[in-house]
């Protein structure tokens, strides 16, 4: 062989073996590329378990707080309830006089006399220097009498009477029942001190007259007077009226909680698609987590997939957590278009828990959907 052709031979052998190497370093890297991305896979899921549970701990302390708030506030109605039924104990402890012994076995007896027989005897009880104790008595055989005298003389004692006779007085008037003597109660209210106002509001619980409670809600003098009627309408479960407050524009933070307690799917949608404040619609969504059901998570997945903000969807996927609608959660993350939002749907998946969050997860790391 020539010098020439040697020396050329030789260079092509050379680019051969340099051209394999590069091949080779070029697959090398290709695997190291493709290890390093599965390790980030990996330790971007690790991260989104552990972020997943300090989530779920988190929802899970704000679900203590709000829960302890509301029991504290509880608490203190117990209390405050306990404290007037230990005074009555107390009272009912204190050794009675003869007098005043004998006079209660009386009006005792007064239940089976006949109301326009009782009623004279039970006024003249009344009006005369009998202790409270006798007069609290005789003011409930009074509620039991439907004689207009009868409510007339409770009514007597609502507006002139003190301290436990005018409370008692209008518990009575509760607990009698009497239309038109209920009626008669909210004219004082609207003029009466924060007292006597929570004694009439007492008074409409005890009868369930829905309608004053909401004219009181309505014609309301501050916020927490309104927060206080509209917390009692939604104990008595008056869906109707607290829709009608709703109409008339008021979407107060308290009236979309009433909404929860008193189960009002309906009305919490109404919020979420007509509020103007974004605020109350992020409520009103969140706060269908705690009506649950399937027509609570339907109504969840809708505003979702509806919502015109992250922070609407972040609260949609907040009332989906609180209703545990794990099964919602990954049909959305089924559908998700983009790898920031399947994240989102895959955190939240996670910090539920359960079989589909285990699903979810396990098909991440195998690059599949589930």
């Amino acid at each position: 062989m020539k010098p020439n052709n040697l020396r050329a031979a030789i260079i092509l052998i050379l680019l051969a073996s340099a051209g394999t190497q590069a091949q080779s370093a070029a697959q090398v890297a290709a695997q190291n590329a493709e290890r390093d991305r599965q390790q980030a896979e990996l330790a971007s899921v690790a991260a989104l378990r552990t972020e997943g549970e300090a989530q779920r701990q988190a929802v899970a302390a704000e679900r203590e707080a709000s829960k302890a708030a509301r029991d504290a506030e509880r608490a203190a109605r117990d209390a405050e309830r306990e404290a007037r039924d230990a005074d009555r104990d107390a009272r009912d402890r204190t050794p009675l006089s003869e007098r005043d012994q004998l006079a209660i076995a009386a009006l005792e007896g007064l239940m089976s006399a006949g109301d326009a027989k009782a009623l004279p005897i039970l006024q003249r009880v009344l009006k005369g220097d009998n202790s409270d104790v006798v007069k609290e008595r005789a003011l409930f055989v009074l509620s039991q009498i439907e004689l207009p005298e009868a409510q007339a003389t409770l009514m007597d004692f609502v507006r002139n009477g003190t301290g436990r006779l005018q409370r008692e007085a209008v518990r009575m008037v509760g607990i009698g029942g009497d239309a038109k003597v209920l009626d008669e109660l909210l004219p004082i209210y609207k003029t009466a001190d924060r007292r006597m106002r929570k004694y009439i509001m007492e008074a409409y619980l005890i009868a369930d007259r829905k309608d004053l409670m909401l004219a009181i809600a309505k014609g309301a003098k501050d916020e927490t007077e309104g927060d206080e009627a509209i917390q009692m309408l939604a104990a008595m479960g008056a869906v109707e009226e607290l829709r009608s407050l709703g109409a008339d524009g008021r979407n107060s933070r308290s009236l979309i909680q009433a909404y929860a307690i008193a189960g009002d799917l309906e009305g919490l949608r109404r919020i979420a698609v007509s509020a103007t404040d974004a605020t109350q619609r992020e409520e009103a969504i969140r706060s269908m987590g705690m009506i649950g059901g399937d027509k609570a998570h339907a109504a969840l997945r809708e505003a979702y997939a509806r919502a015109d903000s992250e922070r609407l969807r972040d609260a949609a996927l907040q009332g989906m957590l609180i209703s545990d609608d794990q099964q919602g959660v990954l049909a959305l993350y089924r559908a998700a278009k983009t790898v920031q939002e399947k994240k989102t749907l895959l955190r939240t998946l996670s910090m539920m828990g359960g079989d589909a969050a285990l699903d979810a997860i396990d098909a991440a790391l195998e690059g599949k959907t589930p």
